[in-house]
């Protein structure tokens, strides 16, 4: 009965660190494609400013949640503006970055003793 409670734990926990993982990655993309769809369309003075390399223009990617976030100086303004270009919902980004996290050391733990004896 242990090695089958093991075996069952082993898996959903793999199972649950997957489906995390894979989650994280296409929120990840998504933030990716919709700056690159943002930027084609020149909807964001910003990041038309970012693309010409003007001065004080900058794009930075958040990692928790995932986001773009670009920084300028309007010509003549003087003062800093954020624009968020694309973001995703922390409501969704951090269960699955429990599930990631969580799932994959569950495995491990669960799994390292089985590795030893083979």
């Amino acid at each position: 009965a242990g090695g089958r409670s093991r075996t069952w734990q082993l898996f959903v926990a793999s199972g649950l660190g997957a489906v995390g993982l894979v989650t994280l990655v296409v929120l990840y993309v998504t933030v990716w494609a919709a700056t690159l769809q943002a930027s084609a369309a020149g909807a964001s003075p910003c990041l038309q400013a970012y693309t010409e390399d003007k001065p004080g223009a900058h794009l930075q990617y958040a990692v928790a949640p995932p986001a773009a976030l670009c920084r300028w100086v309007p010509d003549g303004s003087g003062a800093e503006q954020r624009v968020e270009v694309a973001r995703t919902d922390p409501k969704v980004f951090w269960p699955a970055a429990v599930m990631g996290v969580g799932g994959l050391a569950v495995a491990v733990w669960r799994g390292v003793p089985v590795l030893r004896r083979l």
